[in-house]
């Protein structure tokens, strides 16, 4: 049986970014397109292969990531903060809803924007460059895994800010420099120095592993090794984010 609060904010938060398509879902499509075509086609000629792929193709799961991984923190940090700035956070605090509900409820919201931003750029991929997916079972679970990990970062993100100007904070000094250092245009084995023994501890490096695992079959680390630390940044976050909100942190003050 469909419950009806939970499915109503499930709907809302889809809605809400689905009634903005030409903001939300566009912009990650033209901007991951164009990396395509200028690292991919005009530079990926004279780069070569890259771990036994072409260039455009190495490149392709590290932009459906970094696509996800930004459509998924954005419409939870930003949806939150909203629910917060506007009072109507303690309309949804007083519905029907259990803290957990009212969790998935959001989360689903950042889930479906990362996995159609991340299935669109793939579409874009698959026309220019004309690939067959390796595990494609694995790659679902990978977007699946990724969107909810990410969106519950922005949720948590959304429900700590003060401002507006703090939602930009953790994307901008954090997130951004671990993607752009996770190996999303290169191999991460070409990284200097510290850089190179401390990829290690980035989690953003197994989330592209594992999509670059899922879509071409090629891997710095063992498929198992990636599907583990996915797995586990993704429960620790989710575990983390359900005990904030159940402490009201960030909201109830």
């Amino acid at each position: 049986m469909i419950n009806t609060p939970l499915f109503t904010l499930m709907y809302k938060e889809v809605y809400r970014f689905m009634r903005l398509w030409r903001q939300t879902l566009i912009p990650p499509v033209i901007s991951s397109s164009l990396y395509l075509m200028i690292f991919g086609q005009i530079l990926g000629n004279r780069i070569g292969a890259v771990q036994g792929v072409g260039y455009t193709k190495f490149v392709l799961p590290g932009l459906v990531m970094l696509s996800m991984i930004i459509s998924s923190f954005q419409n939870t940090a930003s949806s939150f903060y909203g629910e917060k700035f506007q009072k109507s956070i303690e309309e949804i605090l007083i519905a029907p809803l259990a803290n957990y509900q009212v969790i998935i409820g959001f989360l689903c919201g950042g889930i479906a924007r990362g996995v159609i931003c991340g299935s669109l750029v793939l579409l874009v991929g698959v026309i220019l460059t004309n690939i067959h997916f390796a595990h494609p079972l694995y790659l679902m679970y990978t977007m699946l895994i990724t969107t909810s990990c990410f969106a519950a970062v922005g949720m948590l993100n959304g429900m700590l800010a003060k401002t507006f100007d703090h939602i930009t904070i953790f994307p901008d000094f954090i997130l951004m420099p671990l993607i752009f250092l996770g190996g999303v245009f290169y191999n991460t084995q070409e990284l200097p120095g510290v850089l190179k023994s401390m990829h290690v501890y980035n989690p953003i490096v197994y989330f592209v592993d594992a999509a670059r695992y899922a879509i071409l079959g090629v891997s710095e680390f063992s498929s198992g090794s990636d599907f583990l630390v996915i797995s586990m940044v993704g429960v620790f976050v989710i575990s983390f984010l359900s005990y904030c909100f159940n402490k009201g942190f960030g909201f109830r003050e």
